[in-house]
């Protein structure tokens, strides 16, 4: 009889297997997630900013105060040098709160 194996959802299956000088760059359900957050972070940010209004939608509201919040974030723990690294900083937290917000599908 065969055991059940409880982190048998947790291995990567290659879905395509790629080898490039000796190295695995399979594609797996991971890098199809990865590249699905790609296209969806500046999807979501091109519809929040297309009809800028006096009145913001609720998208726009959304996004305009998780930007913030990281700007003030950012210049509160590293001074004015802060501005600098923020946009690298926002990419990080949006790439994984999108790929957490994914990883909670079932399957995924």
């Amino acid at each position: 009889m065969k055991q059940h194996n409880p982190l048998e959802h947790f291995e990567l299956h290659p879905l395509i297997e790629i080898k490039l000088l000796g190295i695995d760059i399979s594609v797996n359900k991971a890098v199809i997630m990865m590249w699905i957050v790609c296209i969806l972070i500046p999807c979501i940010f091109m519809l929040a900013a297309r009809g800028r209004r006096m009145i913001p939608t609720r998208l726009q509201s959304l996004t305009e105060i998780s930007i913030e919040f990281l700007r003030n974030m950012a210049v509160d723990n590293m001074g004015k040098k802060g501005l600098k690294f923020f946009p690298f900083i926002a990419t990080l937290f949006f790439f994984i709160l999108f790929c957490n917000l994914l990883g909670i599908i079932p399957g995924s």
